[in-house]
C-alpha cells in the first residue's frame, strides 16, 4: 500500500498484534506426543539473540494428528517484558521431557554405507563380521542404532570404506 492509494473495502490497512506473551506456534512427531504436557516448559533459540534461551510454558496441544506431517501442532506462551521477540520470527523450539531412553549409538564416521545399506564390521577374535544396520537419528556426529548390533560389541571404526567381510585384522587398544 502507498501514499494516497485507494483501498478496497476489506482490505487490511494494519494488524494489531500482542507480542506479551508471545504465542508460538510448533509441532511434535505423533511417536511423541505422549510426553508434552500443558504447563511444560520450552526453551526457545532465535538466530538474532545466539546465547540467549528463552523460556516458556505449553498452553495448548491440538487434539488432532496433522496428517500431512504426522505431527500434533502445540502452542507455548513466552514471557516478552523486554519485546526481544517479535511476531513471525524463526525460531528453533526444545521441549524438556522426563522421559529418559537409552540408546545405544556409535560414531557416524563408523559406517559403511553401501547400495542402500548402512554396516557396520563386528571384530570376533581376529576376523571382521559385516553387520547390516538399522540406524534410527543422527545426533551431532554419532548414529542411534535401532538394530543390527548389541551393546558391548567390538566395532571396527578406522578405515572402514575399506573393510570387507571375513578381513583379518588385529585390534589397537585406544590411547587414554
Amino acid at each position: 500500500m502507498s501514499l494516497g492509494e485507494y483501498v478496497k473495502v476489506q482490505t487490511p490497512v494494519m494488524s494489531v498484534v500482542r507480542v506479551n506473551p508471545l504465542k508460538v506456534t510448533a509441532e511434535i512427531p505423533e511417536r511423541m506426543a505422549p510426553w508434552i504436557k500443558i504447563g511444560q516448559s520450552v526453551e526457545l533459540h532465535v538466530d538474532a539473540y545466539p546465547d540467549k534461551t528463552i523460556t516458556g510454558k505449553v498452553s495448548r496441544i491440538s487434539p488432532a494428528v496433522n496428517t500431512a506431517t504426522r505431527a500434533f501442532s502445540f502452542e507455548a506462551l513466552v514471557p516478552n517484558d523486554d519485546a526481544l521477540l517479535k511476531p513471525g520470527t524463526f525460531a528453533r523450539v526444545h521441549v524438556a521431557s522426563g522421559k529418559i531412553d537409552q540408546v545405544l549409538t556409535l560414531s557416524y564416521s563408523a559406517l559403511q554405507y553401501r547400495y542402500g545399506v548402512n554396516r557396520v564390521f563386528v571384530v570376533n577374535g581376529d576376523r571382521l563380521t559385516a553387520r547390516e544396520l538399522k540406524i534410527g537419528e543422527r545426533l551431532g556426529d554419532r548414529i542411534e542404532i535401532v538394530g543390527g548390533v548389541k551393546a558391548g560389541e567390538t566395532i571396527a571404526v578406522s578405515d572402514v570404506e575399506r573393510l570387507v567381510d571375513g578381513a583379518k585384522v588385529s585390534v589397537k587398544q585406544a590411547a587414554e
